[in-house]
Parts: C-alpha cells; sequence; structure tokens
C-alpha cells in the first residue's frame, strides 16, 4: 500500500501517542495530520507536552489539531463530536486510531469516539498498537520498515522529554515490539509497524 499520494489523519489521546503507534506509516503520506485528544497533563505540565508534541509534528512535517479534552477523563460525547467535525473538515484518504480492547481508559474511549465519528466514513480505518494494549492487539495488517525509519521513529518519542521514565518508550522496549511483529509476518523483515483494519469502505469507482 503506497501511502505517498494519500492525506492520512492519525488520532490519539494525549501527546506521544501516534508517534508510539503509527509514526513511521504516517511519515509516508503526502499531507499527514496528528489529532490530539488532551494534552496530556496528567502525565506531566501541559504547555510543555503540547510543545513537545507540536515538535515532532514538525519533524513529519505534520499539522497538529490540538485539543483540550480532560486527560484520564475523556467525555464520549464531546470526543465522537470534535472528531466528526475533523474528519469532515479534512476529508482524509486514510483514518490511524486507537482499538479496544485497551487498558488505558482514555484510549478505549477514543477508539469509541472514532467508531462513532465515522459511521459514515468511506475510507480506510486503521488501529494501532499501544502499550496498554500489546498482550490483546490483533492485527491483521503489517507494514515494513527500514532501520532508519525505526531510528526516525525513535528520534520523535525522544522529544516527549517529560516521558523519559517510561520504559515502554526505550529504545530496547520498541525494538522489541517492532520485531515481534515483524517475525508474526513470518518474513525476512525486521522491524514492521502492525494495524488492525477496523473499516474499510470501497466505491465502486476503486473496485
Amino acid at each position: 500500500m503506497n501511502f505517498r499520494d494519500l492525506k492520512v489523519v492519525a488520532i490519539g489521546a494525549h501527546p506521544d501517542d501516534v508517534e508510539y503507534g503509527c509514526y513511521t506509516v504516517l511519515s509516508r503520506c503526502y499531507e499527514p495530520v496528528m489529532v490530539n485528544l488532551t494534552r496530556g497533563e496528567h502525565g506531566g505540565e501541559h504547555n510543555i507536552r503540547e510543545k513537545e508534541s507540536r515538535a515532532t509534528a514538525e519533524l513529519l512535517n505534520a499539522r497538529l489539531i490540538q485539543l483540550t479534552l480532560e486527560d484520564t477523563n475523556i467525555n464520549l460525547r464531546e470526543a465522537a463530536t470534535a472528531l466528526e467535525k475533523i474528519i469532515r473538515d479534512e476529508s482524509p484518504d486514510v483514518v490511524l486510531t486507537m482499538t479496544e480492547p485497551d487498558l488505558h481508559q482514555d484510549h478505549v474511549t477514543v477508539a469509541k469516539a472514532t467508531t462513532i465519528a465515522l459511521r459514515e466514513y468511506e475510507g480506510l480505518v486503521l488501529g494501532y498498537q499501544t502499550p496498554s494494549n500489546i498482550v490483546t492487539f490483533q492485527p491483521d495488517i503489517y507494514f515494513e520498515i527500514s532501520n532508519d525509519e525505526f531510528l526516525a521513529k525513535m528520534q520523535a518519542l525522544r522529544v516527549h522529554a517529560t516521558q523519559s521514565n517510561r520504559r515502554y518508550l526505550g529504545e530496547d522496549a520498541l525494538r522489541s515490539v517492532s520485531r515481534f511483529w515483524a517475525t508474526a509476518t513470518r518474513t525476512e523483515f525486521e522491524y514492521v509497524e502492525a494495524f488492525k483494519i477496523l473499516r474499510w469502505v470501497v466505491p465502486l469507482s476503486e473496485r
């Protein structure tokens, strides 16, 4: 699948979610858009966390849409309404988002809100893995990534210095996860980003 001619909107609950789950695939599209529903204030000073996210958006040449819903307590109706407007305004070819089940309540709410917001969406919706759903995540599409792309992803995650104490954001942990999914493909791939197909509506013109 070639993303070079596609507009992609990637949705996360917190700053660093998108970078963790789908940074490489997002970096391949011609018009990347990042959406953070919260400023991650439960995990650090919100102005700093937003600044970190804007810095990673610059690395991607992406536009950042920063919302201000309450961290750890995202309201489903507010999230669904906001996402519906964003999708309508942006009209993306592909949407990347969070999935259920997940052990973080905000991730679950974002997954539910995205399903509601995209109920009439014609396009591809992929769910990405998070640190809190790694045990239950069941991907069915895998994108090979190069070592250089992996290193670029790590560079983006290191920008989130407020989260440097999170073991799952360390290079060893990320390499292990990426290699695990690569092994699951039974190919020669060394690294992959893994996704689950959540919705794929194909118009007659694209058959």
